[in-house]
């Protein structure tokens, strides 16, 4: 499964979106080759985060807890996805979006004209 979120971002955006999820969810940094990203590069990324999340979930639940309040995740899309019969992905799509959120607003409150 892949998420829509990664096909429509320019690969300046979605590098800074990926920072993001890097620091979000506490992982190495995400080995991206310069130059527009295809998408193979985009479904391995959905793949990384998604194992990412998919760890998390059967983790220690004050660990979960930390990584999505750190994230800033609504509550309730946290139960929604909990809720959803594939927990892990809809959780990634969250954090994706999320994330691109950060990434749009840094850049507009910080005058970069990147894009």
């Amino acid at each position: 499964m892949s998420t829509p979120v990664l096909h429509d971002l320019s690969s300046a955006l979605l590098r800074e979106t990926l920072n993001q999820v890097s620091r979000d969810l506490n992982l190495e940094p995400f080995a991206i080759p310069e130059g527009e990203l295809g998408d193979l590069q985009r479904q391995e990324i959905w793949q990384a985060v998604y194992q990412a999340v998919s760890e998390l979930l059967q983790g220690s639940s004050s660990a979960l807890q930390q990584t999505f309040y750190r994230v800033d995740l609504a509550e309730s899309q946290f139960r929604e996805a909990l809720r959803h019969s594939d927990p892990a992905a809809r959780l990634s799509e969250f954090v994706l979006k999320r994330c691109l959120q950060k990434a749009v607003l840094r850049r507009r409150f910080s005058g970069s004209s990147n894009s």
